[in-house]
């Protein structure tokens, strides 16, 4: 019989690859721009924006970034994802943005350079792709300000934020190989549930303590499973009979 392991462990490591990771074709987009305020200070915390459109057949996205040092990454009011290495690529996959869309970013310089990229990909319902990166259009502040995460924000009053150099799409922000690739979508909560019970079970160090990790395995796939399997009980049409009952 086979060892049901084998199958949890794919599931789990979507959540943390090491690169090069067939998502970062190198291909797929050109550089971005190295982007931070004007005047970079140490231990300095800065905030920036983006706006863009997308056509409205557009149902997913894709935003792939990187920063020295931290940074949490914002869409539309809602915190997406967040870095805390220079050296990882973080890729978050989304399929819930509308025509109007905001990209904000909460980035922390903790000690030496700081810099933030960022490539914003998608692709229209003719099948073409498109790319917005960062560059002199983002928008910089140094203070926070009430509201600034969210879309219809008035971020005219805040200043071009300033690109040097570029950073090479599938690389970390210094343009080396990364030290992990960490992927975010609707299932990497519960594949993070997965991958705490499996490290819980190669700490095991008795019976006891593997039983009570293969616990939380099962459980954690279990939710998983039930997650998955209500979207595609959601994506199902309408019955006929149910669409005629009044």
């Amino acid at each position: 019989m086979m060892n049901p392991l084998a199958a949890i462990v794919p599931m789990a490591l979507t959540a943390t690859v090491c690169a090069q990771d067939p998502a970062l074709d190198p291909d797929a987009a050109g550089p971005a721009q190295r982007i931070w305020a004007a005047d970079m200070q140490q231990h300095q915390e800065v905030w920036l924006r983006r706006r863009f459109a997308l056509p409205e057949k557009v149902t997913s996205a894709r935003f792939v970034f990187t920063c020295d040092n931290e940074c949490a990454l914002f869409v539309n009011g809602v915190e997406r994802a967040s870095s805390v290495k220079w050296e990882e690529v973080t890729v978050v996959d989304l399929d819930d943005l509308g025509r109007d869309n905001a990209v904000a970013v909460h980035a922390k310089n903790t000690g030496g350079p700081a810099a933030f990229a960022c490539w914003v990909l998608w692709t229209d319902a003719k099948g073409v792709s498109h790319s917005i990166v960062t560059d002199a259009d983002w928008r910089v502040a140094v203070e926070e300000v009430v509201g600034w995460t969210e879309t219809a924000f008035d971020h005219k009053a805040w200043k071009a934020a300033t690109a040097n150099f570029t950073s090479t799409y599938g690389l970390n922000l210094y343009n080396g190989k990364p030290l992990r690739v960490v992927f975010r979508n609707a299932y990497a909560e519960a594949a993070d549930e997965i991958e705490r019970a499996l490290l819980a079970l190669r700490k095991a160090r008795d019976r006891k303590a593997a039983l009570r990790a293969l616990d939380a395995v099962e459980k954690a796939m279990v939710a998983a499973r039930t997650k998955i399997w209500a979207e595609k009980e959601k994506a199902k049409p309408p019955q006929q009979g149910a669409q005629n009952k009044r």
